[in-house]
C-alpha cells in the first residue's frame, strides 16, 4: 500500500464506518499527531482491531482521571511510514461524586484512600480488557 494512501484509508474508515463523536485534523509538527478522533467506548475494540489489521501498533495508552469522567487516549502509530494517530474514549465515572483528592488526616481518610486505590485498580483492569492489542506504555494521570 502506498504511504500517502495508508493514513487516508484509516481516516476514511474511521469517518465512514465508526460513528465518531468528534474528528479533528492536526498539524503533526505542532501536535505530534495527524488527527484526533473521539470514538464511543463501545467501538474501541473494533477501532483497535482495525488499526492492528492495517499494521499499526499501540504506541501508548493514557488514562486521564477527570472529575466527571476518565479520558482514555490511545496513540496508534505505523512503522513505515510513521503516522501517529490519536483516538480518545470518554468513560463516565460510576460515582456521582469524585473521590476526595486531598483527604485530611482522620480516621476515615485511610478508608477513602483504600477505596480510591481499589477503584483505580479496577479501572485499570477493565481498561486492559478493553484493548485487544499489546501496550508499549500505559500512563494514568489524575487531574486536579
Amino acid at each position: 500500500m502506498a504511504p500517502a494512501s495508508l493514513e487516508n484509508d484509516i481516516q476514511s474508515w474511521l469517518q465512514n464506518t465508526v460513528k465518531l463523536d468528534e474528528f479533528t485534523e492536526k498539524d503533526i509538527k505542532k501536535h505530534g499527531v495527524l488527527y484526533e478522533a473521539v470514538v464511543p467506548a463501545s467501538k474501541i475494540r473494533e477501532v483497535a482491531k482495525e488499526f492492528l489489521s492495517r499494521d499499526y501498533f499501540l504506541e501508548s495508552l493514557t488514562a486521564v482521571d477527570f472529575s466527571e469522567c476518565f479520558e482514555l487516549v490511545y496513540h496508534f502509530n505505523h512503522w513505515s511510514p510513521a503516522k501517529r494517530s490519536c483516538v480518545k474514549v470518554l468513560v463516565p465515572k460510576r460515582h456521582s461524586e469524585p473521590f476526595d483528592r486531598h483527604p485530611e488526616r482522620s480516621e476515615g481518610s485511610q478508608g477513602k484512600l483504600r477505596e480510591e486505590s481499589q477503584s483505580m485498580r479496577s479501572f485499570v483492569a477493565s481498561l486492559l480488557r478493553m484493548t485487544p492489542v499489546g501496550i508499549a506504555s500505559l500512563t494514568i494521570v489524575r487531574s486536579q
